[in-house]
């Protein structure tokens, strides 16, 4: 009896030990976490200057999920040394979007300028009629302050001055063409016709053989005619 118990006892303990090996083999691995790249691309940029315009200045980059970033804007060429502060007021904004990338993410960053400031700023050139700007995009290690990741960005924007608009004159019967002029800031400035200087809009036709006035004038503070 002494000896059926001790085999008993052995297969139970063989047959235990089985059960945990198949277990163990039979589990899935572990998959060790995904760690977001410190990578940072230029996507693109665009620049409005409407009369309704909330932003002046888009940029959108592509940078890994959930890095601390910092972004700055100087006046002029990153080239020069020190970099100069902008002296016109502005307001800067961010946001980050999803990526078809699972470790990354799209970043946006705006700037809105005050209008009526923008010609006497420095980072107008009214030799080239060009905005010029530097802007420095980082990826970094917060604390201590780190830089990890940078891109430095010379933005040159060519301001076109000219406004072009068309204007349509009723005519009286026996004309044959109609009168009309262009002359681009095109949501800032209307024409029409008039009087003379100072004079309101006249909606009556031209009579045939009549002098046309035109009147131009500006719609906002910010933008000046002389």
């Amino acid at each position: 009896p002494t000896e059926q118990n001790t085999m008993v006892s052995s297969r139970a303990i063989l047959s235990a030990i089985s059960m945990v090996t198949a277990s163990a083999e039979t589990s899935s691995p572990t998959t060790s976490p995904t760690q977001a790249p410190w990578d940072l691309k230029f996507s693109n940029m665009s620049f409005g200057y409407l009369i309704d315009s909330a932003e002046e200045l888009v940029l959108n980059f592509e940078k890994g999920k959930g890095r601390d970033f910092d972004f700055q804007l100087y006046a002029g060429s990153c080239e020069t040394k020190p970099r100069v502060a902008i002296d016109m007021e502005y307001t800067k904004t961010n946001s980050t979007v999803n990526s078809d990338k699972p470790s990354m993410e799209g970043l946006i960053v705006k700037y809105d300028f005050n209008k009526t400031l923008l010609g006497g700023s420095n980072i107008w050139n009214k030799n080239t009629s060009m905005v010029e700007l530097c802007q420095i995009t980082q990826l970094v290690i917060p604390d201590p302050l780190m830089v990890i990741t940078e891109d430095i960005r010379d933005i040159d924007i060519d301001f076109d001055m000219n406004v072009a608009f068309s204007i349509g004159v009723g005519l009286a019967p026996a004309t044959i063409t109609a009168a009309n002029d262009t002359t681009d800031l095109a949501s800032y400035v209307e024409a029409y016709q008039c009087e003379g200087m100072g004079t309101s809009n006249l909606t009556a036709d031209l009579a045939p053989n009549s002098e046309l006035h035109l009147c131009i004038k500006s719609k906002s503070t910010d933008v000046e005619i002389q």
